[in-house]
Order: C-alpha cells, then structure tokens, then sequence
C-alpha cells in the first residue's frame, strides 16, 4: 500500500512538471511571437518614414525647385528635371549619396495629354521624368504627393504628381 501511495504521489508530481513545462512553454512562444510582431511593425514604420522623408526632402530640394531657396511653396523646375535626365546615371549616382539607395521618383504634369517621357530633344511637349528607376517588381513602397511644375516654355505653373518609389 505504501508503494502505490509513493507512486501515486510520484506520479502527481511528474504530471504537475509536465503541464508546467508546457505552460512555460506557451508563455515563452507567445512572448516571442510579440517581439516579431513588435519587430515587424517597427520595420514596417521605419520603412514608411524612409518614403515620406524621401518625399519631402525631393519636393523641397533646391536641385529641382525653381529658386534656390528652400520654402513652403517650392514649385518644382522642368528644366532642372529635364537636366537631370540627360546624364542619369551620374545624376542618380550623386543624388543617392543625398537621398540613399534604393528609390526613384517619377514626376507627371496633370495636363490631360498622354504621358510623354522628357529628354532635350522634345522638350516643349513632354509631361513626365523618370529618375533613378530600377527594375524592382517585388517589394516596392509607392507614395504620390501632388506637386506644381513650373513650365519654362510656357511660364505658367502646372499640376503634377510626383511618385516616390522605396525598394525594401
């Protein structure tokens, strides 16, 4: 009788541990699964702050901006984006070291015409650029923000939309 009392509480004590360790178990794995949320959501802001910190800072550059100074209304230049555009690869390459890796911007007038890229050779009649595009499908951040575009050959200020792109 003693022997199956002492199994009796040996056997009580082994279950005990067993629910235990597994009720830790739970604890530490939901404890974990927490800090990858908080981890992924923290990634996910950091990521969104990049392209709107991204946004702001070109839409307010005096490299594209009509005067050289840095104010609330910046009217972004035609010409100085067209210029851009002629040496892209150089462009972008110093732009990156500015604005870091990994984004382009696009830049589109709402004049209600197809969309025609920009270069020196047709300049009066295009309404769009393109910077530092990369061939990134996958994992792409896109933000627009609307923007006025001084148009040299017309004098005349114009509605656009400009498009940051964040590869992450």
């Amino acid at each position: 009788m003693q022997l199956r009392k002492g199994q009796s509480s040996m056997m009580e004590y082994i279950i005990m541990t067993f629910f235990m360790m597994i009720i830790i178990t739970f604890m530490v794995m939901m404890f974990l699964g927490i800090q990858f949320m908080n981890i992924d959501s923290e990634s996910s802001k950091q990521k969104m702050d990049r392209s709107l910190a991204l946004m702001k800072s070109f839409s307010k550059t005096p490299l594209f901006s009509k005067d050289s100074s840095i104010t609330e209304d910046t009217v972004i230049y035609d010409k100085k984006l067209t210029a851009a555009m002629l040496n892209e690869a150089e462009t972008c390459e110093n732009l990156r070291k500015i604005f870091g890796l990994h984004w382009s911007i696009e830049v589109a007038v709402i004049d209600g015409e197809t969309e025609q890229l920009c270069d020196w050779t047709d300049y009066d009649n295009c309404n769009k650029w393109i910077l530092c595009e990369e061939e990134i499908t996958e994992g792409v951040l896109i933000r627009d923000i609307p923007v006025n575009v001084y148009r040299d050959s017309t004098d005349t200020v114009e509605a656009g939309l400009m498009t940051v792109k964040t590869y992450v």
